[in-house]
Order: structure tokens, then C-alpha cells, then sequence
């Protein structure tokens, strides 16, 4: 697992299954309401696959790996 941050933005990039994915995005959530008193934006964050580029905060990201899967929270509020 690998996450990249910047403010309130943050992209988590995990090797896992929809399933597991699903799973890590729960417990980040509850860990940063728990721990931080934070939320995530659920219209804001997504979990997709990493097989096409894509643009967090102007920068354009590509990974040239298939089949893994990452999530966006552009803003958590």
C-alpha cells in the first residue's frame, strides 16, 4: 500500500481486490473520524483501477501496472 497527501487531498494505491479495497477505504474512514475527527466525502471519493492515467492536485499519474486498484479523496470535509 502506498498513499500520497497534500493538505486535506489524498490518493491511497493498493494491489487488492474490489473487495479488499472496499474494506481499506472503510477502515481509513473510520480511523480518520475515530483518531482525527475527520470524514470522508463519499461523493468525492473513488475507488478505481489504475490501468489509465488519471490527475490528482494538476499532476497527471500513470502506472503502467494492470489489475491494482486505488481510491481518490480530493478534499475530506
Amino acid at each position: 500500500m502506498k498513499f500520497v497527501r497534500y493538505a486535506d487531498d489524498f490518493v491511497v494505491m493498493i494491489a487488492a481486490s474490489l473487495h479488499e479495497a472496499k474494506f481499506i477505504k472503510f477502515r481509513i474512514k473510520d480511523l480518520l473520524k475515530a483518531n482525527c475527527v475527520l470524514e470522508l466525502n463519499d461523493n468525492k471519493t473513488i475507488i478505481s483501477s489504475m490501468s489509465e492515467k488519471w490527475n490528482f492536485l494538476g499532476a497527471e499519474i500513470k502506472n503502467p501496472k494492470l489489475n491494482e486498484t486505488w481510491f481518490v479523496n480530493p478534499a475530506i470535509r
